[in-house]
């Protein structure tokens, strides 16, 4: 069905070709390849199918380019934009890129660790493509057969555009999305680490796992989505959230969490009233494990046997904004 839905893409090149220039609009092969995009079912488009009509439709992109004309031109670079986007999209090759990018630290492949395919620098870029083809096509071999055979064919082609410099005016050239699509994983890792390290910071917590170094991993973050326009939205609220990480107010925060989500240590303190708790149907994070949130003095018991005590400086101030909110926010 989303091949079918390829050709709706198409056929809005009709209506490109009445606001052309006079040149143009009289150039017989421009306008037969025009009606062979247009023409015919994609319900059941087979790799030779899309070939050709990925063949046909580059084929229109280079008949406008040889027209002197201004709207001539910029048909040219409307149709290139929308042929390399149907192209990954019939061939599959988007979500073959991603699952690329989502290999980018090189734990399940070591030669991704030997080339700089996310570098900023496109020249740098184009080299590692082109020099780390091999470790390319060994990470993206479980891929759908026709991104495994449009890469084959088209590999250089490919190259080209994971190499072209980031478009600063527009977000519509495809390179901008691909390039931008590294972010997410960056993003998902962050997110991740910064979930863990919010529900386990009990001082038995935190010896029982590895932290990672949360200041670096947003510095990475922030780098990637300040130079992809397809994302640079998240940034500000990755911004926040990161420039927030070491504050009194968070680090009180992620302790009344864990806190909260650690029955077994509730248990051991009388104020909080849960000695005799027992887990529910959805597990032991229960509106009951929030009500010591309502007892200040019990919380600061419980904090400073539990969490660093350097949180306690804290406490006063942000109790209100923190402590009781959390507790307010569990009964409602």
């Amino acid at each position: 069905m989303h091949r079918f839905l390829i050709l709706i893409g198409f056929l809005i090149i009709k209506t490109r070709l009445e606001t052309v220039c006079p040149a143009e609009s009289s150039n017989e092969k421009c306008s037969k390849l025009l009606s062979n995009l247009t023409i015919g079912s994609m319900e059941n488009l087979d790799i030779e199918a899309a070939e050709a009509l990925n063949k046909t439709c580059f084929e229109l992109v280079d008949c406008y380019a040889e027209i002197d004309c201004e709207q001539a031109q910029k048909n040219k670079t409307f149709y290139q934009n929308l042929c390399e986007r149907k192209e990954l999209e019939m061939f599959e090759t988007e979500a073959c890129i991603k699952t690329f990018h989502s290999e980018r630290k090189g734990k399940s492949f070591e030669c991704m660790k030997d080339f700089e395919f996310f570098s900023k620098d496109e020249s740098v870029r184009r080299e590692a493509y082109t020099s780390g083809k091999s470790c390319f096509l060994e990470v993206t071999q479980n891929c759908s057969d026709l991104s495994i055979n449009f890469i084959g064919k088209r590999f250089s082609h490919l190259v080209s555009i994971m190499a072209r410099k980031t478009d600063e005016k527009s977000c519509e050239p495809i390179q901008d999305k691909l390039l931008s699509s590294q972010c997410s994983w960056e993003l998902t890792e962050l997110y991740d680490e910064l979930t863990k390290q919010q529900t386990h910071a009990l001082k038995s917590q935190i010896k029982g796992i590895v932290m990672q170094n949360l200041t670096e991993m947003c510095q990475d973050s922030k780098i990637c989505l300040s130079t992809g326009c397809h994302v640079t939205e998240r940034l500000t609220p990755v911004s926040e959230m990161c420039d927030n990480l070491n504050t009194p107010k968070q680090k009180l925060s992620n302790c009344l969490k864990s806190l909260v989500y650690s029955t077994d240590t509730l248990k051991k303190y009388k104020c909080t009233n849960m000695s005799d708790a027992k887990p529910n149907w959805y597990g032991s994070h229960s509106i009951e494990a929030y009500m010591f949130l309502t007892d200040k003095e019990c919380v600061k018991t419980l904090i400073k046997a539990e969490c660093e005590e350097s949180i306690m400086e804290g406490i006063d101030e942000h109790w209100t904004e923190v402590g009781r909110v959390m507790a307010g926010a569990s009964t409602n």
